[in-house]
């Protein structure tokens, strides 16, 4: 039974490989479909929480009331307690689409979609070690298939891409900071941001050295 799920996931895989943009379109879909889920469904729904978030929504909405976009104001006070980025964007929110929960919330659910987004990239290229990293006492059916077939590296990179992305949208913390106007889910998605991006820059970065290494030592050989 076993022998036979395999060969069929093989089989449809290898169908799957002949049309990798509809792989995408898909991946795409679903990574649209499970932030709607997580971060967007019902998000304006339920009113402003605690003290904290209308403490944010009001500082954004007094930007757009006296026009200045530079001093955050509470009740006639300045609140300088967080950087002004958040109200900014809660602040375009309410222009692009009224005052309400929705564009006070709109922030920190646009970050977590953009990490997971960024994720599922990462992931999709760097998601496994290469071959070479394979220790000899791992399995050695595994560090064949994936030194000999392209294909399994392949697979085990969508698989994994898929996998990681969903678990972090799913993740309680994230989902529930996604779903707060506060500024916590925009200063979490852009340090990973920063961290995904500079991990790709020096991952793409060694490649193609090694790459270039590679096609240097075929040419003296």
């Amino acid at each position: 039974m076993k022998f036979t799920l395999a060969n069929s996931l093989k089989n449809w895989w290898q169908s799957w490989q002949q049309h990798p943009t509809t792989i995408w379109i898909l991946s795409i879909l679903w990574l649209l479909l499970i932030s709607w889920l997580a971060f967007l469904w019902n998000l304006g729904n339920i009113g402003l929480v605690d003290e904290t978030e209308p403490l944010f929504a009001e500082a954004a909405r007094q930007m757009t009331v006296t026009g200045d976009w530079i001093t955050p104001y509470f009740n006639g006070e300045t609140r300088f307690d967080k950087p002004p980025l958040i109200y900014w964007l809660m602040a375009i929110g309410y222009r692009l689409i009224g005052v309400n929960e929705w564009a006070v919330r709109l922030p920190s659910a646009l970050s977590a979609i953009a990490l997971t987004g960024l994720a599922f990239y990462t992931l999709r290229y760097y998601g496994i070690s290469r071959p070479a990293a394979f220790t000899p006492d791992v399995d050695s059916s595994q560090h064949r298939d994936s030194k000999i077939n392209p294909s399994y590296r392949q697979r085990q990179l969508w698989l994994c891409a898929w996998i990681g992305s969903t678990l972090m949208a799913v993740n309680l913390q994230t989902i529930i900071w996604a779903r707060t106007g506060v500024s916590d889910m925009l200063l979490s998605g852009c340090v990973g941001g920063a961290l995904l991006s500079f991990f790709l820059g020096y991952a793409h970065r060694n490649h193609r050295n090694t790459g270039a290494q590679e096609l240097g030592s075929s040419g003296t050989t």
